[in-house]
């Protein structure tokens, strides 16, 4: 088993206020259309969403993340934390109060997880680590767009 690990962090300024932010940002259905790879997302209730991302390849290899993701709320922070799939998502968003509305600290880490041997795994790596941050970076852009916009 191979495993690919990327994560991101990020200060964005958005124009509510942090409860506000915080609500938007932990909706269920307002995540899976946020995110840039999404193929599939069925929201399971109020704080969960099972998602399944579009499938990538390089070369020879094919992978898509498949997961569901919990979210907790707990004044202006909003947790999230996968609990099945290959795709393993942990992340924090803390809204706090700035002039003109709040500012968002993001931070996520994600590691996947794909049956190949050390050789291919290697040569993998870098691309598929690359495009997982890319992937976070867009989530990020498009949620603070709809944030601002709901």
């Amino acid at each position: 088993m191979a495993s690919f690990t990327s994560s991101h962090a990020e200060t964005r300024a958005l124009p509510v206020s942090p409860a506000q932010a915080a609500e938007r940002f932990a909706e269920p259905a307002r995540q899976a259309s946020c995110h840039p790879e999404l193929a599939e997302a069925t929201v399971l209730d109020a704080a969960r969403v099972r998602m399944a991302m579009k499938e990538m390849s390089h070369g020879p290899v094919k992978f898509s993340g498949r997961y569901t993701l919990s979210f907790a709320r707990d004044g202006n922070d909003v947790t999230w934390a996968s609990s099945d799939g290959n795709l393993h998502v942990l992340g924090r968003a803390h809204f706090h109060p700035a002039p003109g509305g709040c500012t968002m600290d993001f931070r996520e880490e994600v590691r996947l997880e794909l049956e190949l041997n050390r050789v291919l795994a290697g040569v993998i790596r870098p691309v598929a680590e690359a495009m997982m941050k890319k992937g976070m970076r867009g989530f990020v852009e498009r949620m603070s767009a709809s944030i601002a916009s709901a």
